[in-house]
Formats: C-alpha cells, structure tokens, sequence
C-alpha cells in the first residue's frame, strides 16, 4: 500500500481516479518523448562521430574555436 498524506494513493490509480489516470497517461506519454529525444541524440552523435572526434581533438589542442576554424575543420553548412 502506497500512502501520501494519509490517501491510499494504490486504491485511487486501482479504481480509476481521474487524476491519477490522467497523470499517468501524461507521465507515459512523457516518457516516450524523452526515449524518442534520447534515441535520436544517440543516433546523432554515433553518425556524426567522425566530426565530434575532430572537434574534440581542437578543442583540446586550443580550448576555443573561433566560427571559421570550426568551418575549416568541418566545412561549410548549408
């Protein structure tokens, strides 16, 4: 048995509680946003990862990139 503030907080999700199942409803859906986003970042960093591997070789050499030694390094952006 869960308790907050003295409510059962497992009998009100158990019998359908609008807030709780809403909230729920909202926390899952937030939850697959953030998988989503996480996913794609990772999917991100691992196709470009030639060209963080060279930023990050710069920037430890010279600790401050100004714009056109980043476009040298890796070209010019559409």
């Amino acid at each position: 048995m869960v308790r907050t503030d003295g409510i059962d907080i497992t009998r009100l999700v158990k019998h359908g509680n609008p807030f709780f199942t809403s909230r729920r409803r909202h926390d899952d859906t937030v939850g697959l946003i953030i998988d989503d986003c996480y996913r794609l970042a990772k999917q991100t960093l691992i196709g470009n990862r030639e060209q963080l591997d060279k930023m990050a070789k710069s920037l430890i050499e010279k600790e401050v990139l100004e714009f056109k030694e980043i476009e040298d390094l890796l070209g010019k952006r559409a």
